[in-house]
């Protein structure tokens, strides 16, 4: 999961919460609210209501039962995106790309140096479900550290650290 981006809390089809991914892509921990039991009205989830994960579109694999007691869980989120894999790293000539999608997706993947500068557009549209793989040369970059980064959908899902060097 991509540092900063969301995921988002549903209960009963509404979104009842958000969750911001860190720095080490694991998931903040977040507050969602259930009911208030000394009031007649219902302003939050009540005990016992399955409540389930969204990123990027993908309901994860996992659902909770929401206690309503201030507990805390550790999840172990399934999205059906598995991360962007880069091999071999450190490259001289070539590397490769490879990631999966759950569903059919708009997808694209670029190269950027150290400062953010895209160096190469690697594949731009539609993509199926299922695995895919790119080929990248990189004979013609000055050896460095660059970023491949992954976009479904518009939004930044993963990005991968690429140390380019000289042969």
């Amino acid at each position: 999961l991509a540092e900063g981006s969301m995921v988002e809390v549903y209960a009963e089809g509404k979104i009842v919460g958000e969750m911001e991914v860190n720095t080490e892509g694991y998931l903040m921990t977040s507050v969602i609210y259930g009911d208030d039991p000394q009031t007649s009205r219902i302003e939050g989830i009540l005990s016992g209501v399955e409540i389930s994960f969204v990123y990027l579109g993908a309901k994860a694999d996992q659902k909770v039962i929401f206690a309503g007691d201030m507990s805390r869980n550790s999840l172990d989120l399934n999205f059906g995106i598995i991360g962007l894999q880069i091999y071999p790293n450190p490259v001289s000539d070539i590397t490769t790309c490879s990631f999966s999608l759950a569903e059919g997706s708009s997808v694209r993947v670029i190269m950027t140096d150290a400062i953010g500068r895209e160096v190469l557009e690697i594949f731009e549209g539609e993509l199926p479900e299922g695995n895919h793989e790119y080929k990248i040369s990189t004979i013609n970059l000055e050896s460095g550290t660059f970023a491949i980064s992954l976009f479904v959908d518009g939004k930044e899902v993963s990005s991968k650290k690429v140390v380019k060097t000289s042969r």
